[in-house]
């Protein structure tokens, strides 16, 4: 399972590059609330980082 980051991409369905990083903000807030690290430059073409991930496999019924 190697990899402890997230990739996440965000934005405005419309395009629209201001609501785009607003949302972005609002995802960066919520995932840092919840205690997890994450690093953006609220750059419009930049994806959230969400760092310390830890894979689990599913355990099969």
């Amino acid at each position: 399972m190697g990899s402890t980051i997230l990739h996440l991409t965000y934005g405005d369905i419309r395009g629209d590059d201001e609501k785009g990083i607003e949302i972005g903000r609002r995802i960066k807030r919520a995932l840092e609330t919840a205690g997890f690290t994450v690093v953006w430059d609220e750059a419009i073409k930049t994806r959230l980082l969400v760092k310390g991930i830890k894979w689990q496999r599913r355990l099969s019924e």
